[in-house]
């Protein structure tokens, strides 16, 4: 969910649940107990955004470092990959929806949530790869 949703949703159940406690409260019975069921529910069921761990924030210089030490693994496999003739085809998942693959909806409008390239080689921040080949001259 969306910062904002989370926040809405979590705002709301805790609204609920002390609504309900206070209905609870001066008129005892059996609906303010579910209120206070789905509030609580609703507050257990949806983390706090507030107390979400924060992304991190690199420096340049941890960047550049990250970089340099994972570049000679990702150059080393692809490499291997070319010279045993391995598949080099990659297929590349929208991370939000990555428990979809290989399971499509056909009937579904929009891009795909993956899809099969071709890998072409590795450049400074990257690996380079190559949609809809027709045919490959080598020079």
């Amino acid at each position: 969910m969306s910062f904002f949703r989370n926040s809405v949703v979590q705002g709301d159940s805790w609204i609920a649940f002390i609504g309900s406690g206070l209905w609870t409260y001066y008129e005892p019975g059996f609906e303010p107990a579910i209120g206070l069921v789905l509030g609580a529910v609703g507050i257990a069921s949806n983390p706090a955004p507030f107390f979400r761990k924060k992304a991190r924030n690199l420096t340049p210089e941890e960047k550049i470092a990250l970089r340099d030490k994972w570049r000679p693994t990702f150059k080393d496999f692809f490499l291997r990959a070319a010279r045993d003739k391995f598949h080099t085809d990659i297929i590349v998942h929208e991370v939000a929806r990555v428990d979809d693959y290989p399971n499509t909806d056909e009937k579904e409008k929009g891009i795909s949530s993956w899809f099969r390239v071709g890998f072409m080689g590795t450049y400074d921040r990257g690996v380079l790869l190559g949609l809809r080949w027709t045919y490959l001259n080598k020079e």
